[in-house]
């Protein structure tokens, strides 16, 4: 793995920070500061270990400028995702991803001060999608993100898929806090059935989780809109902030505004408990 990285960073620097990726698979102790140069990916997965076969562990990555890359990492106990911008390769490119920073079963992790820019995910089967993504973690650190900008387009007629801007499952001991979630839209693609449905879209979403605060976040202008003539159906719900079968959360501080579609106008605070 060491190896690994230094042949990665050898690669920032004879190609004057411009490297085009294509999908590495990591193992523990990988260090990357990209010192702020560009890699380039293909839209799908790229720094990456095996779901829920390979765990890996101290990972850090940051100061990087990532243009149609994704994060996928199973583990990442004492582990440091900060400093780093997401954005795609072209205007026209879409990601095939569940989430742009995604990890599994983490422990002591941080999510910290990266910038989700501009991001177009595209569905054509039953996933939902979200910008950051926990599932099964411990002491995880969401803090300081910014996350702008974000489309999600469907040709699907299923209404059981979520897009959303942070999300943890199944998660215990963690902080959501200082935030900011905006301008994200759901619509269905041209080629969508003749009454397609859009995903629930939410701010922030914490299921089945405990002991966890949500803190000084920002969720500003969610909603679902018409494209290409197609009219959303009236089952799209747009919510700011989603609380599923959760212990002891504390909520405090956040400022959500102008969410738009579906029954958004009473759901700022959606709580199941």
């Amino acid at each position: 793995m060491i190896l690994k990285t230094i042949l990665f960073t050898l690669l920032l620097s004879f190609c004057q920070g411009y490297i085009n990726l294509g999908s590495i698979v990591v193992n523990n102790n990988l260090y990357l500061d990209c010192e702020g140069e560009t890699v380039v990916g293909s839209g799908g997965f790229g720094l990456w270990s095996e779901w829920g076969i390979t765990e890996v562990n101290n990972i850090t990555i940051k100061n990087c400028n990532f243009l149609g890359v994704t994060l996928h990492f199973s583990g990442c106990t004492g582990s440091n995702i900060y400093n780093n911008t997401f954005q795609p390769a072209t205007t026209t490119q879409d990601l095939d991803s569940v989430a742009v920073i995604y990890l599994y079963n983490p422990t002591y992790a941080q999510i910290t001060n990266n910038s989700i820019q501009n991001v177009k995910f595209f569905q054509s089967i039953q996933q939902s999608v979200y910008s950051i993504f926990v599932d099964q973690g411990r002491f995880v650190y969401v803090e300081n993100n910014i996350i702008n900008s974000v489309r999600f387009k469907s040709n699907i007629s299923d209404s059981s898929t979520a897009f959303g801007g942070i999300y943890l499952s199944s998660s215990s001991n963690s902080d959501v806090s200082n935030n900011i979630v905006q301008n994200m839209t759901a619509y269905p693609d041209k080629s969508a059935p003749k009454t397609p449905f859009v995903p629930e879209v939410f701010g922030i979403a914490v299921t089945g989780s405990s002991n966890n605060m949500i803190s000084g976040n920002t969720i500003h202008n969610l909603g679902t809109i018409q494209k290409d003539g197609v009219h959303v159906t009236a089952t799209a719900t747009v919510k700011g902030i989603v609380l599923y079968n959760c212990e002891f959360p504390v909520i405090h501080n956040n400022t959500i505004s102008n969410l738009i579609g579906g029954d958004a106008s009473d759901a700022k605070l959606t709580a199941n408990q």
